[in-house]
């Protein structure tokens, strides 16, 4: 039987489902990810013209269905429409990046208590032209941490030893999951190299509940391809995700940069 359920959404994904309708990927506000369709949503007077769309977050109210497939849609209304995205062609790239990780990324009905604040929070804080690359990176991390594949940045992750004093990790490897130490980069297998303090600062946004903590970090060009290298790297040998989407959300930073320099 199924079921009318209110709940509060952020809009991740939009593809057509026919002529006149549309299917919605959802991030809900316990943190799962939910699919709907939304009946004649194309048509000229259809109730839900200008209620949802990419990057919303909305009140929705949807019919579910006991096998969790395809859910329909029934009303919504738009809370955050975020209209800095319309206008801003690097954010929206950005944005629509980290939709589609957290689609490709996340298990469909599977709660992640905290997923969708720091999504809205990256939302907010792109909408506001913000620092795109350091945004990127913590999410990046965070969904990382949802789905159980945290990379390692304080502890080698081939030995488990800590750095010594007044010495960093210099190197991190993709296959053994984070920063490794001098004696185990000396072993063989491919590593990247690690700029001096590039593992602290990602270690601090991985542990960072909000995504301040990485707006406000100052980053070098250099620092900024270090650490977006790294995490492309690491996405792709263990999700198998990224891919072209990554690369235009890359591009549009890079020439955010450029711009700006």
């Amino acid at each position: 039987m199924n079921r009318i359920i209110k709940t509060t959404a952020s809009v991740l994904r939009i593809y057509p489902y026919s002529r006149s309708s549309n299917i919605v990927d959802w991030l809900l506000r316990d943190g799962r990810r939910m699919t709907t369709v939304i009946k004649g949503a194309c048509r000229p007077k259809s109730a839900f013209l200008g209620q949802y769309d990419l990057f919303y977050t909305c009140e929705l109210l949807y019919y579910s269905r006991e096998n969790d497939g395809l859910h329909i849609a029934r009303e919504c209304w738009p809370l955050k429409a975020r209209d800095g995205f319309r206008s801003n062609w690097r954010a929206t790239a950005c944005a629509g990046y980290l939709g589609d990780l957290i689609c490709r990324a996340i298990f469909r009905s599977t709660p992640h208590a905290a997923l969708f604040m720091q999504y809205n929070q990256c939302l907010d804080a792109l909408a506001k032209r913000t620092q795109a690359a350091q945004i990127l990176a913590w999410m990046e991390l965070q969904v990382l941490n949802h789905v159980g594949l945290r990379p390692h940045f304080s502890r080698c992750a081939s030995c488990g030893a800590a750095p010594q004093p007044g010495m960093a990790h210099g190197a991190f490897s993709v296959a053994a999951g984070g920063v490794i130490c001098r004696n185990c980069s000396t072993q063989g297998g491919a590593a990247l190299k690690m700029l001096p303090g590039l593992s602290r600062m990602l270690h601090s946004w991985q542990q960072a509940p909000e995504v301040r903590s990485a707006v406000n970090t100052i980053c070098s060009k250099q620092q900024i391809l270090a650490f977006q290298k790294i995490l492309g790297r690491f996405i792709e040998y263990h999700l198998d995700v990224g891919g072209y989407g990554r690369r235009v959300a890359l591009a549009a930073v890079g020439a955010a940069d450029t711009k700006e320099s």
